[in-house]
């Protein structure tokens, strides 16, 4: 066996890479590792061996075992053909053989970790395989009622093009996840270091329909940055929408006096803005094509200042602009092609009325560190029918983080297992948090918890429950805003994802005219209950409790109980719709989105005439037993 670090490698930031090892090599010297880690009982050999495996092993393996660690979340939560052995190794059985992968550390919220490589056992004999080998046979394996041989190689090749890429950032990002350089400073540093993407989906950074040049300007992970690209459109062919409060024009020019390189265009013809990717796509549109013969439309090319993308990748932010802006993207990221529908766009209009109303005041007065980025106004290409083009929209978003004067950091980031080191950007935040008021990490631990329960979950839990609106506040729609290495408030954003229960149409239909029942986004309970809680507790939540129990100091039991205790306490203040608290507190089963089956099945999440139908159930860790 060659010993580790034999050849002379090449840097990556702080990832050495050892190229002239064949994979087998490095699998032969990983599992001579993982032996001598697993037979000695020092604390001390075993960190020092992680921390060598993490820093020798090629960026070809990391990517593999971030992969596995997101594909297997994902599936092990949806399908329960699974049993865990005594020896803490997860065991499949397949018609040729069972399939193994060893555990590092199970978790109650779900989000396990992994040794890599997982094994493949016939006749009592175990072979390693990587992780291109294991997600082949477990999709080879796995059977559902809509599951086609089609849908099946197109799964196959989003997991290997969301490997590529991983792969493909972690060469060029390296060295941005060591050190101090693991809590963003800015929100935008936040957004681009969202490197693995979602840990409950199966291929979370496949990007259909980008090329490895687009990646590289369109991708906030790989740091993409360019100009709007514009047309000067008829302004007969522009359909426009505001909130009541909100001018549906103005917002354009507050963009082009925000941006010093462009100048003033003297026609009669409106300025259109947008992402230039989705540009080139619409001038590929037979509605687009017949206004430019006509003459209505021209295509003015890409000027102004530098965009950045955010971690959604179709929302781009600029610095000194008012504005961000979200633009469909004929791209299918995870789950759907990232088109904006009319019917959506129309629910951020909403949002900006519901806060203008009484009650949106009072929910603002209520939690004054609570903040929405509202999206007030939208623009959109109308076709050769007078009907809005969905591909050509583009909203505007309020920007508060401008000048670098006011930061928060998408959640998704904060929670994220950093595939360089063993730290998370929170496990830091604790550390240094410790270090300050000189107590131990478990202290340490709670506080920071505590903090994210009062700052965070709170206000979108009472917002619920005493107003009837659902804010769909999933881990990418979070920004925490930090001081003294603790929670101090939230902004939420995407007002697409919005809804109300029925108690809160019934309170604030009189107030907000923009109301619409035929628009989908009011709710019965049961939907509210579903939808709510996988967003707001699974999705994000969950994830903060795993990844404040990764490190041992504070166990996941402990952080799970103080989320039952604040959703007791918030229950004895007497909300007006205690249902969802109460259905969150009391229900043994809750409902997940099966982003796996999603997958598996090729379907469009946007489409489907019944989001429910890929929503499965599991275990609620918060009923006592």
């Amino acid at each position: 066996m060659p010993s580790v670090g034999a050849s002379a490698p090449w840097d990556y930031g702080s990832v050495n890479v050892v190229h002239s090892w064949s994979p087998s090599q490095w699998l032969y010297s990983y599992l001579q590792l993982y032996r001598l880690y697993t037979r000695d009982e020092s604390l001390f050999l075993k960190c020092e061996i992680l921390n060598m495996l993490n820093r020798t092993l090629p960026i070809p393996l990391i990517a593999a075992k971030a992969s596995m660690a997101c594909f297997l979340n994902s599936l092990l939560r949806e399908w329960f053909d699974w049993s865990i052995r005594e020896s803490r190794e997860i065991e499949i059985v397949t018609a040729e053989g069972n399939i193994i992968v060893p555990l590092h550390r199970y978790s109650k919220a779900g989000r396990h970790q992994y040794l890599y490589p997982a094994y493949f056992e016939t006749k009592g004999m175990k072979v390693a395989i990587e992780f291109d080998e294991l997600y082949r046979k477990l999709i080879a394996h796995i059977e559902t009622s809509q599951t086609t041989a089609s849908a099946k190689e197109k799964f196959s090749h989003r997991v290997l093009d969301s490997v590529k890429v991983i792969e493909e950032v972690l060469h060029f990002r390296a060295g941005d996840f060591t050190g101090s350089a693991r809590t963003p400073k800015t929100f935008i540093e936040a957004e681009q270091q969202l490197i693995i993407g979602h840990s409950f989906h199966p291929s979370p950074k496949s990007r259909e329909g980008f090329s490895a040049e687009d990646r590289l300007r369109f991708c906030p992970e790989l740091k993409g940055k360019f100009p709007l690209a514009w047309f000067a459109v008829d302004p007969s062919l522009i359909y426009k929408r505001s909130s009541k409060s909100f001018d549906a024009s103005a917002w354009v020019d507050e963009l082009l006096e925000s941006d010093t390189q462009l100048s003033s265009y003297d026609s009669a013809f409106d300025l259109y803005p947008m992402h230039p990717w989705q540009a080139r796509h619409l001038m590929t549109l037979p509605s687009v094509k017949a206004h430019v013969d006509a003459g209505k439309i021209q295509f003015l090319g890409e000027h102004g200042e530098n965009w950045y993308p955010t971690s959604s990748v179709r929302s781009i932010y600029r610095a000194s602009s008012p504005y961000m802006l979200k633009t469909s993207l004929s791209v299918r990221l995870t789950n759907s092609m990232r088109n904006l529908l009319i019917k959506e766009v129309d629910r951020g209009l909403q949002v900006h009325d519901v806060f203008q109303s009484t009650h949106g005041q009072k929910l603002l007065k209520d939690y004054p560190n609570f903040k929405v980025l509202f999206e007030p106004a939208y623009w959109a290409l109308m076709d050769t029918e007078g009907k809005p083009i969905d591909e050509s929209i583009v909203v505007c978003r309020e920007n508060p983080f401008q000048a670098n004067v006011h930061q928060a950091f998408v959640l998704a980031t904060l929670t994220q297992d950093n595939p360089c080191e063993e730290q998370t950007c929170i496990g830091q935040y604790v550390k240094e948090y410790a270090r300050a008021e000189q107590i131990d990490e478990a202290a340490a631990s709670i506080a920071w918890f505590e903090a994210y329960l009062t700052q965070v979950l709170e206000p979108f839990l009472m917002a619920q429950a005493e107003y009837g609106i659902l804010l769909g506040a999933h881990q990418q729609n979070i920004l925490v805003e930090i001081k003294d290495y603790l929670p101090s408030g939230v902004s939420f954003r995407d007002c697409q994802g919005t809804g109300y229960s029925e108690y809160g149409y019934a309170q604030l239909k009189d107030e907000v005219e923009s109301f619409d029942i035929e628009n989908g986004n009011i709710l019965p309970n049961e939907m509210a209950h579903i939808l709510f809680v996988y967003y707001l507790i699974i999705n994000a939540t969950f994830n903060v409790i795993s990844t404040l129990g990764q490190n041992s100091a504070v166990s996941e039991d402990t952080l799970i109980e103080n989320l039952r205790l604040k959703v007791e306490h918030l229950l004895k203040l007497e909300p007006k719709d205690p249902s969802c608290l109460r259905h969150l507190l009391n229900s043994t089963k809750i409902m997940h989105k099966g982003n796996f089956l999603c997958s598996i099945q090729d379907i469009n999440e946007n489409t489907s005439d019944y989001p429910l139908a890929i929503y499965t159930a599991i275990d609620n860790p918060l009923v006592r037993n």
